[in-house]
């Protein structure tokens, strides 16, 4: 549904994809900055959660810079299957840089195949 409302919205405006990533991102932003600011230790607590953060921000501006340039030029049929394969890439990064920390058993490998694998069928046949 999600996919569906941002692409209608997106057809009717001239920005970029860039520009309403961005505008996306600044809005979620100002909202958590203002959640923090009414916290007691919020500052500090947002100081030292900045740095592992901050990559994990990026990847996902690029992510929603992607989304919508992708549902700019493609079918939502097409797009939103490629789009649940972050399943799949959440696993992978999860075992190769978290390790041992998270539990990652057979279920959620198993699962992830099969989004991936549905993913690849419906792409494939449209």
């Amino acid at each position: 549904m999600r996919d569906n409302v941002a692409r209608g919205v997106s057809e009717d405006m001239t920005a970029d994809p860039l520009a309403q990533a961005t505008a996306l991102m600044l809005g979620a932003s100002m909202i958590l900055l203002a959640n923090v600011l009414r916290q007691r230790s919020g500052l500090s607590r947002l100081r030292a959660a900045f740095t592992p953060f901050a990559s994990s921000g990026v990847v996902i501006a690029v992510a929603q810079t992607s989304l919508l340039e992708a549902l700019d030029r493609a079918r939502v049929t097409v797009v939103a299957p490629l789009l649940g394969t972050g399943l799949l890439w959440t696993v992978v990064f999860a075992a190769v840089f978290v390790g041992r920390t998270e539990l990652i058993g057979r279920r959620l490998v198993v699962v992830s195949l099969l989004v991936v694998a549905g993913g690849t069928l419906v792409g494939a046949t449209r």
